[in-house]
């Protein structure tokens, strides 16, 4: 059995007396990739704030690689090591192609107005780094992109949008990377392509483990090692996708009946 990198145990969150998540247990392994499913409502994007620092947990423990990391702010938890993508892109479209994903190297760049203004070799070799960061990440996971990074977002398909997302979330070396919907709004085709990157992700991460929320089975299926359902903010069934596709409460969730 391969190390726990992630350790949540018993978390809940209730918004007033809404509870959203009831005492999850969850855990993730060294290099796996976890698929978090469940339909609309079920708590999985309110899992993933909470894990991100976004909401603050109710109740339980979060440990990342024997790190007690409950309820740090969003800042402390990339610093430990976990990056996300967000279900809707949150992208600042009247940039490049580059300045989005640099973003994502915020934390190591010096921003001091001092440092910037007057010590011009050490930026020009902060922004070498990161430019060589950026294109090798673009060279491994959107090759055609690369004559593209002067290019505003704005004017990209949604697929490259996702793939810029990812890539900016890479950007600071995480060894969890959390991907919510990132096939929400492409085609059947696209999902193809971008289910390809993020296998190929995985292969070339030797420390990276992956969870992913997503509502199509066929993606799952694919590229998850293990799956958690969760149902009501509760968690119903954990194990291979045969084996949660097959639970009877999975199917009831999902379809009523047989998924």
């Amino acid at each position: 059995m391969p190390d726990c990198c992630l350790q949540a145990t018993a978390i809940s969150k209730k918004f007033g007396g809404l509870v959203a998540l009831d005492s999850v247990d969850l855990e993730v392994y060294s290099r796996e990739v976890l698929g978090l499913i469940g339909p609309n409502g079920s708590g999985k994007t309110t899992f993933f704030n909470v894990l991100t620092g976004i909401q603050a947990a109710t109740a339980g423990k979060i440990e990342f690689e024997g790190r007690d990391i409950t309820n740090l702010s969003p800042q402390r938890v990339y610093r430990n090591g976990i990056a996300r993508t967000f279900q809707r892109a949150r992208l600042c479209l009247e940039l490049s192609v580059f300045d989005n994903i640099a973003i994502g190297d915020h934390l190591r760049l010096n921003q001091g107005l001092w440092h910037n203004l007057f010590n011009r070799p050490a930026f020009r070799r902060e922004f070498s780094q990161c430019h060589a960061r950026v294109v090798r990440l673009i060279d491994q996971f959107a090759p055609h992109m690369r004559d593209q990074l002067d290019k505003p977002v704005a004017g990209l398909p949604m697929i490259d949008r996702r793939r810029i997302e990812i890539c900016r979330a890479l950007l600071g070396d995480p060894r969890l990377l959390l991907l919510d919907e990132p096939f929400a709004g492409i085609t059947e085709e696209e999902t193809r392509q971008l289910t390809d990157v993020i296998i190929e992700i995985r292969n070339q991460k030797d420390n990276l483990s992956v969870i992913i929320v997503e509502h199509e089975m066929g993606v799952i299926s694919r590229i998850t090692d293990r799956c958690v359902a969760l149902n009501f903010g509760r968690k119903i069934c954990a194990g291979s996708y045969q084996e949660v596709s097959r639970n009877a409460e999975v199917q009831k969730a999902y379809l009523g009946g047989e998924l």
